[in-house]
C-alpha cells in the first residue's frame, strides 16, 4: 500500500515514464501526478499536495530552478532533482534553493534508482 505520494516534473515523456516505473517499483511509492513544465508543476504541487517532487532542471518556459524556488516559497515539499545537467553551478544553485539531492540522468542505473528511492523514503520518514 503506497505511503509516499510523488509528483514527477520532466519534459521528456519517455523519461517521465521511466522514472514513474522506477519509483513505483517500490510498493510504498505512488506517483499521483506528472508534469512537463515548471508552471504546471507549481499548480499541481498546490493542488495535489505530494509528499515529494522529482524535478528536471532544463525545461521549456519556466525551468526547474524557477519552479523549485516558487514551490518551496509556499510549500515545504522535498524536491529531488533528476537532471541531465552536470553543470556544477546549476547543481549548486538547485541545492542552495532547497533541493534535497541532485541525481544525474546519465547515472540513473537501477542502483542509483534504488538510492533515490531510499533517499526519498528516509527524508519523508524523518518528517513524519
Amino acid at each position: 500500500m503506497p505511503i509516499f505520494k510523488g509528483l514527477i516534473v520532466e519534459d521528456s515523456e519517455v523519461q517521465r515514464d521511466v522514472l514513474k516505473d522506477l519509483l513505483e517499483s517500490d510498493d510504498e511509492i505512488e506517483i499521483i501526478g506528472m508534469s512537463d513544465n515548471g508552471q504546471e508543476a507549481i499548480q499541481l504541487a498546490a493542488q495535489l499536495q505530494p509528499d515529494f517532487i522529482t524535478m528536471d532542471l532544463q525545461m521549456e518556459g519556466m525551468d526547474g530552478l524557477q519552479a523549485t524556488r516558487k514551490i518551496l516559497k509556499s510549500q515545504p515539499i522535498p524536491i529531488f532533482v533528476v537532471s541531465a545537467s552536470e553543470n556544477d553551478e546549476v547543481v549548486f544553485k538547485a541545492l542552495s534553493l532547497g533541493a534535497i539531492e541532485v541525481i544525474s540522468k546519465s547515472d540513473m542505473s537501477s542502483d542509483n534508482a534504488s538510492h533515490l528511492i531510499q533517499k526519498i523514503k528516509k527524508v519523508l520518514r524523518s518528517e513524519k
